[in-house]
């Protein structure tokens, strides 16, 4: 299975560590507290800084809950690519996953933006945290908003329907398949043989995977079962 990527706007500036130690400024030198001030102060729609500005929001102690409390809902698309992207990368850090994984989560329940971009990059933390180890029974089963996440994804573009079908995989591979609810899990697994022709090379490598290890798994268990059932 191939790594998924994360997408932020303009993916060829240099990002500093998420959590690196750094002060927040309102761009006159002095230090802000509150990162939702930060935001509506120094930030305007289109702003290259708007990254930038959440990196450092993300730096202060407790700032990426600060984020996620003040943006996971947000309407502004921009926000949430930025967002999300913060917290993909984050969740491929060992140190932090443990911490990142319930933010995602909040993420998950609350987006409401229809980019699918942003679902791309939640697609990417989840693959990062279930590798990680960092999705624990403690965060809910199923997990909260993983199955519509996965189903706004696989209706998605290919770019995007790619890494949902990598966190399908992970889930089946790792014996996860309860942090979908049982309707979820069949439809992703319905989703998944429809997409095995696509033209798309990844998405079918993904769709195909998922089929055959369904399969395998059916053998195992009832050999004399025909092929095509769920296991």
């Amino acid at each position: 299975m191939k790594r998924p990527p994360i997408l932020w706007a303009d993916v060829s500036k240099p990002c500093r560590s998420t959590f690196e130690n750094s002060r927040v400024s309102n761009g006159d030198g002095a230090e802000l507290s509150n990162p939702a001030l930060v935001i509506a102060s120094s930030w305007r729609r289109g702003s290259p800084r708007l990254l930038e500005l959440m990196e450092q929001v993300a730096a202060e102690p407790g700032g990426m809950d600060h984020l996620v409390t003040a943006d996971a809902s947000s309407v502004d698309e921009e926000v949430v690519h930025a967002l999300t992207f913060l917290l993909a990368r984050a969740a491929g850090e060992a140190e932090l996953a443990t911490a990142i994984a319930p933010l995602v989560v909040q993420v998950m329940e609350r987006i409401s933006v229809g980019t699918p971009w942003a679902r791309l990059n939640l697609c990417t933390a989840v693959d990062r945290l279930l590798m990680l180890k960092a999705v624990v029974p403690s965060l809910g089963r199923p997990l909260p908003g993983l199955g519509r996440l996965l189903q706004d994804a696989l209706k998605g573009p290919d770019e995007v329907k790619a890494p949902a079908l990598v966190v399908v995989n992970i889930l089946h591979l790792r014996d996860m398949t309860d942090a979908l609810a049982p309707e979820d899990l069949e439809w992703v697994r319905a989703r998944a043989r429809a997409l095995r022709d696509s033209a798309h090379d990844e998405v079918a490598d993904e769709a195909r995977y998922l089929c055959d290890l369904l399969e395998r798994n059916q053998r195992r268990r009832w050999p004399d079962r025909p092929p095509g059932g769920d296991s």
